[in-house]
């Protein structure tokens, strides 16, 4: 199954083996993304002057490595993946950005139209390291002019979100709301 996605292009060898590895690392699933793993997306993204970003399961897994150009990624179909209503898609992103700045349009409107647990953005410093993060989920009601809330800026030494109860305590909200939207359609 393939699980290296996008801009290949021109990166070395090298950097081909270590962006196909990266399909066999496991993250702890309170854990947003280890230091570890995002220290080498960081590095990797730095050297091949593109944006990296990782798909993660809810188990830890990474299904899918994506390699964007500078200024963004592409998130390739993931309909395989569980989705419908008051559910997440079971998939969380990480992915790096070169150019100082933290979540965009494009990547929130991913988040929200895809439905993933999360998007996350890893600010990559001029040597190649993780600065700064910003994460963001949806909300569970989304008829907010703002579909989604930031979880604040995080530091790469502090990934230990509660992930996993964070996603599991937002998709039993969403599931709430629309049981509730069912048994009241006039909310």
């Amino acid at each position: 199954m393939k699980r290296l996605f996008g801009n290949t292009k021109g990166i070395k060898a090298g950097d081909l083996r270590q962006l196909e590895n990266m399909c066999r690392r496991r993250i702890p699933p309170e854990f947003l993304i280890t230091f570890q793993i995002l220290r080498d997306i960081c590095r990797l993204s730095h050297r091949v002057r593109r944006q990296i970003g990782l798909l993660i399961n809810r188990r830890g897994r990474v299904t899918h490595v994506i390699v964007g150009n500078h200024q963004e990624i592409v998130i390739p179909d993931i309909s395989e993946y569980r989705s419908g209503p008051g559910r997440l898609r079971g998939l969380r992103c990480v992915h790096t950005h070169l150019n100082e700045e933290l979540l965009t349009e494009d990547d929130l409107t991913d988040l929200s139209l895809l439905t993933l647990d999360m998007m996350a953005v890893v600010v990559v410093d001029n040597n190649g390291e993780p600065h700064r993060i910003q994460v963001a989920h949806i909300l569970p009601d989304r008829s907010n002019s703002t579909p989604y809330r930031f979880i604040g800026l995080k530091t790469p030494h502090h990934l230990d979100i509660g992930c996993l109860e964070i996603i599991v305590a937002l998709e039993n909200e969403i599931d709430l709301k629309q049981a509730t939207l069912r048994i009241d359609p006039e909310k």
